[in-house]
């Protein structure tokens, strides 16, 4: 399907239907959204976390939270943070 047909059958703009067709949906605005309608593609991602890691993970948290909600939203922020850490040996 070209980006002129794609866009026609979506209901969306050229250049919205052209960066589905090269690079998929990266965001959720709403040309993606109408995109992924057309083709009954779900927007819901699954975590692409192993579940071993995430019993160690949970684990730990346990194991560091004091149980009270500045100690959680601190937690939180903590985590948050790393978010843009590089780790090596991942793309």
């Amino acid at each position: 399907m070209t980006p002129h047909q794609l866009a026609a059958h979506a209901d969306v703009d050229y250049y919205a239907a052209r960066r589905f067709l090269q690079v998929g949906v990266k965001n959720k605005t709403s040309n993606a959204v109408k995109l992924c309608e057309s083709f009954a593609i779900s927007l819901d991602k699954a975590p692409k976390v192993q579940t071993q890691l995430l019993e160690v993970l949970s684990d730990v948290l346990k194991d560091t939270w004091d149980g009270s909600e500045p100690h959680a939203i601190l937690l939180t922020e903590l985590i948050k943070s790393t978010k843009h850490f590089k780790i090596v040996g991942r793309s």
